[in-house]
């Protein structure tokens, strides 16, 4: 009899991994009757090739017995700096077995994730969209969790935007800042002389003669 696999691939993502220590949970699945399921972590270089430790993908987890009952699944592994150095984008890949129309497979919220695992979170991705407003201040600053590089965006109308739409303005102006930028690059430094500049006017006047 041959044993029937069912593979879901995720869409494959940029490698933002710090640590060679991973996590992979499932944090709810269940299936009607016993079924057999595992992760594949893939891992691709900056040519779309995929890298392969000892002719298999990057990490080949575990099999998971999945009953009837959502319960949580989750591993522990380890990648190579070799392979991470390597690594430009990454893939997670589920592996289903004895799952067909009669017995489904039921799961959600899957994350991979190099910080110490105490619980699923949800994704940068997954946060809600936040409203700014500019009351006080013509500018504000925009992080990413992952980086202390960050955005200054100025508008000295003072009208608002939200993180996921900068509507149409008469003057808005984006600064990116990275760490241990010279003080002078400072975004109140940075505000105030965008303020103080003002357009400058060149007149050419046709002074010359013909001898």
């Amino acid at each position: 009899m041959v044993q029937v696999e069912y593979h879901v691939l995720f869409q494959a993502i940029d490698n933002n991994i710090d640590d060679e220590n991973l996590t992979f949970v499932v944090n709810h699945m269940k299936s009607r009757i016993t079924s057999v399921v595992y992760f594949v972590l893939h891992c691709y270089d900056v040519n779309g090739n995929e890298i392969l430790v000892a002719n298999k993908p990057a990490y080949v987890g575990k099999r998971w017995v999945v009953d009837a009952s959502y319960s949580k699944y989750m591993e522990k592994f380890r990648l190579s700096s070799r392979v991470l150095s390597k690594t430009s984008k990454v893939q997670v890949e589920l592996v289903a077995i004895n799952i067909d129309d009669n017995n489904p497979l039921y799961f959600n919220q899957c994350m991979l994730t190099d910080k110490d695992f105490t619980e699923y979170h949800k994704t940068d991705e997954a946060m809600e969209i936040a409203h700014i407003s500019l009351i006080k201040n013509g500018y504000v600053n925009m992080y990413m969790n992952k980086t202390e590089n960050f955005l200054q965006i100025m508008r000295p109308s003072k009208k608002s935007f939200s993180t996921k739409t900068l509507s149409a303005n008469d003057i808005t102006v984006i600064a990116p800042h990275i760490p241990n930028e010279p003080q002078a690059d400072e975004p109140t430094n940075l505000f105030i002389e965008f303020l103080n500049q003002t357009e400058q006017n060149t007149n050419i006047v046709d002074s010359f003669k013909m001898g």
